[in-house]
């Protein structure tokens, strides 16, 4: 074959280009494949992210963009409850945990405050407190929030569980705190909203329901929820109220859940600057956060809790099934079912929705014996498919949570359940 002079000069010269350009460019080669031989498709990206607050941040959205993989596999397992237990039964465990720095701050009715090296998978300190803990915590800068059901509201430093400040109303808190504007909010079982100074624990100033004298109050699960410098909190009246976060100066107020003792979930969420609250019928409202008018509401099926995540609400019936809805058209997008039981909590990390579910055997209908085993549920956000599933063994009560590619969630028997996403 005969070749060109100034031809073969040009084939090596683009050659020697072409090799410098393939050298200079192997980083970002290596970056865009996911490491196995022959697969040139884009690498997923992984997001690794705190969750500090019960239901991820102040506006209580229960939902993250960390990066949840599946099959999910045991990761660890702590006791945050003595393993003896004399009682029939076992108390509630309603501390969710918050994450920060790979770490897990959770309270027990056993009036312990754990902090747990999910790293090392060791407990890292504890703080001994003088009253059971179902008040979810709030880490902030270093400083960890939560309440005991004697009444005290602990800040303690979130490095060595040293004591900063307490402050003590004498009353249960059983409310999950929220931190703005360098101020903590929580509520007590009497109704009240108190806004304390988060460095010192002065109080700033506190929101009290009005009642008739002798009227019995419900012991109601709720925590406030904060937007655009307001506090919107559902009290055991049934009324929802907004308040200035600065003032406690109340704004507007608007009846929700007057006389349902069901169980439903009954802490707000804004989203989109709408609005987000089960009533008493147990369906999903949507208000304006401004004035407290009712824009919509999802009433083709009861509710006891939600998730949103971008334009899909997803919302947790009562006996079990699981409507993913529009949240422009209301439509429905899917429709599954949990694998057992009935759902108490739903969360949604990153392309996952996830529910925690208990299941109640009554054997020989025979209420003494009877038993609750709990389940939780991974499903793929956009088809619904079912992808994991576990026993917990016993009842849950707390929130999921998910948190730099883990899945937390603790059981009635005090057991807390770390599971980690497939690599």
């Amino acid at each position: 074959m005969i070749f060109c002079k100034g031809y073969l000069r040009l084939i090596v010269s683009n050659c020697l280009i072409l090799s410098v350009i393939l050298l200079a460019g192997c980083g970002s080669l290596t970056a865009l494949t996911s490491g196995k031989k022959g697969d040139n498709l884009p690498a997923k990206e992984v997001k690794s992210l705190p969750w500090e607050v019960y239901l991820k941040n102040k506006e209580r959205s229960g939902a993250t963009d960390d990066t949840i993989g599946h099959p999910l596999r045991s990761y660890w397992s702590y006791d945050i409850t003595s393993i003896f237990n004399i009682l029939p039964f076992y108390p509630m465990q309603n501390s969710s945990p918050a994450v920060v720095d790979d770490t897990a701050y959770i309270g027990s009715t056993d009036r312990i405050f754990y902090a747990l090296d999910l790293q090392n998978r060791k407990a890292l300190w504890k703080f001994n407190t003088t009253g059971a803990v179902e008040s979810s915590p709030a880490v902030f800068s270093g400083r960890v929030y939560f309440g005991t059901n004697d009444g005290i509201f602990y800040c303690l430093d979130a490095r060595n569980g040293k004591e900063i400040w307490r402050f003590n109303i004498r009353t249960e808190i059983i409310s999950a705190p929220l931190i703005a504007d360098g101020r903590v909010y929580f509520t007590s079982v009497d109704d009240r909203l108190y806004a304390l100074d988060a460095a010192t624990g002065e109080k700033v100033w506190h929101y009290s329901r009005t009642y008739v004298k002798g009227k019995m109050i419900k012991r109601q699960y709720a925590s406030p929820a904060y937007f655009n410098s307001r506090i919107y909190m559902l009290f055991s009246d049934g009324y929802l109220v907004s308040l200035n976060a600065l003032s406690g100066k109340e704004m507007w107020k608007k009846i929700i859940d007057e006389k349902s003792s069901v169980y439903s979930r009954s802490t707000p969420t804004i989203d989109g600057s709408m609005l987000y609250i089960i009533n008493g019928e147990r369906m999903l409202v949507v208000l304006d956060p401004e004035n407290g008018n009712e824009k919509w509401r999802f009433d083709t099926t009861q509710t006891v809790d939600f998730a949103i995540k971008k334009n899909m609400v997803l919302l947790m019936h009562p006996e079990g099934q699981i409507f993913a809805v529009n949240k422009v058209t209301g439509e429905t997008i899917w429709r599954r079912k949990v694998s057992n039981g009935k759902p108490v909590s739903a969360i949604v990390a990153g392309s996952y929705l996830i529910v925690a579910s208990n299941h109640t055997s009554v054997p020989f209908d025979i209420e003494l014996l009877a038993t609750t085993s709990g389940y939780v549920d991974m499903f793929e956000l956009n088809t619904g498919e079912l992808v994991w599933t576990t026993d917990t063994y016993s009842a849950v009560a707390t929130t999921p949570v998910a948190a730099y590619n883990k899945l937390l969630f603790a059981n009635n028997k005090g057991k807390l359940y770390v599971y980690k996403g497939k690599e």
